[in-house]
């Protein structure tokens, strides 16, 4: 039989270099498992399959806004997550949105399509981003209690 006693640690009990020991795990599991990634998935894909309905490539400018006007959801661009309930749905709606305000000479629904694609990897790119921050995970890490031993590696 055996024995061993280890000392558990909160998050703000480490030094800096266990810290960042226990940063590093945490950074590990976003890489493996990122949070919201379906969600972000599903609403790109909800919001490309809505400018499909119009189904009208030829309609540019002014034409192609009165028909988003006159004939997808009323309510749509009411800012309320309408495609899967996640905010990215918001973020590709605000291109659209961009669109209505100022109907450009040209574009057309693939124009439109590039620029939904484009806002929702800015808005992956940011939240990824935020993610990884230290201040951020330091705020995760203990808001879930997790505990470490004194060289930073968690202790389960």
């Amino acid at each position: 039989m055996r024995i061993e006693q280890t000392k558990i640690y909160q998050f703000s009990e480490l030094g800096e270099r266990a810290k960042e020991s226990a940063r590093d795990w945490y950074r590990e599991g976003l890489y493996n498992d990122p949070p919201w990634l379906e969600e972000h998935q599903e609403s790109r894909k909800a919001a490309l399959a809505w400018i499909e309905n119009v189904g009208h490539s030829e309609l540019t400018g002014v034409r192609l806004f009165k028909y988003i006007q006159n004939n997808m959801a009323p309510g749509t661009l009411d800012g309320n997550c309408p495609f899967t309930g996640y905010c990215g749905d918001e973020y590709a709606l605000d291109v659209v949105r961009e669109f209505m305000a100022r109907p450009t000479y040209g574009t057309n629904v693939l124009d439109l399509k590039t620029w939904i694609n484009s806002a929702m990897d800015l808005m992956w790119d940011r939240e990824f981003e935020w993610l990884h921050e230290d201040e951020q995970i330091d705020e995760s890490i203990e808001a879930n209690e997790y505990e470490f031993t004194e060289n930073g590696a968690v202790y389960s």
